[in-house]
């Protein structure tokens, strides 16, 4: 795959010239080629500027670049550094509460936080187990997608075997039985038209079958490229989370 490198300087609040020129192009790009954008801010002092002010408009301008839909999967380590210092500075000065693991969704439903990122399928089993009052929202910067992998081993003794259930479960039907009793989205389309007429409430929500407006702003995880790409992620994040 090609690869394709590109910056932005931050001599200014992001603009209809820079959307035009450049980051229009940037999105599609990412579609097709390994790619690699900045901001160079080094670049930026070749202008009278206030020393004080580049560093705030050098993550402005990440900020703003991201609003306008640079895919997560390209993300760097450095980028992860970035993200996990701004996590730190809103952790020490009080603007969140705390950086929750799964427990999030008791602390949601005790009151003791108002607002956090959530899974929908937690939303949606709340909803029916005394929280009605909860409610999930697509933000317009869009949602993340997060799976469970089915995989045979390497060397597995009976391959065929694990062939034949992964076929099994993606059967409508059972499908269906699944997203009815587990209540998180289903990667099986068609099991919808089996719910409608076993559990219609299930089937009609869209915390587990997505509306195609909720579907179309979705984003997919950093997928990691070796065991050391894993833990230098975890190394970055779980002090934010543990701290």
């Amino acid at each position: 795959m090609k690869t394709v490198f590109s910056g932005i300087q931050p001599t200014g609040e992001l603009h209809l010239g820079n959307y035009l020129g450049a980051i229009r192009s940037w999105l599609a790009l990412q579609e097709e080629y390994r790619c690699f954008f900045c901001v160079v801010d080094y670049h930026s002092i070749t202008q009278q500027y206030e020393p004080k002010q580049m560093s705030a408009r050098v993550r402005e301008m990440v900020i703003d670049i991201l609003a306008l839909g640079i895919d997560p999967v390209t993300s760097t380590e450095a980028d992860w550094h970035k993200a996990a210092a701004k996590l730190k500075a809103q952790r020490d000065k009080g603007l969140v509460r705390q950086y929750y693991d799964q427990s999030y969704i008791k602390a949601l439903e005790n009151g003791d936080t108002w607002i956090t990122q959530a899974w929908s399928g937690d939303i949606f089993i709340a909803n029916n187990s005394g929280y009605p009052h909860l409610k999930f929202v697509a933000p317009k910067e869009g949602v993340m997608h997060w799976t469970d992998n089915m995989m045979i081993p390497l060397h597995a003794a009976h391959p065929r075997d694990a062939i034949e259930y992964m076929n099994f479960v993606y059967d409508p039907k059972i499908a269906a039985e699944l997203a009815d009793w587990i209540n998180y989205i289903t990667p099986v389309p068609a099991a919808k038209q089996v719910l409608l007429k076993s559990d219609p409430k299930v089937a009609k929500s869209p915390l587990v079958f997505p509306t195609a407006s909720m579907t179309a702003k979705a984003h997919d995880y950093y997928t990691f490229k070796d065991y050391a790409d894993f833990t230098a992620w975890n190394n970055t994040f779980n002090p934010i989370i543990q701290g």
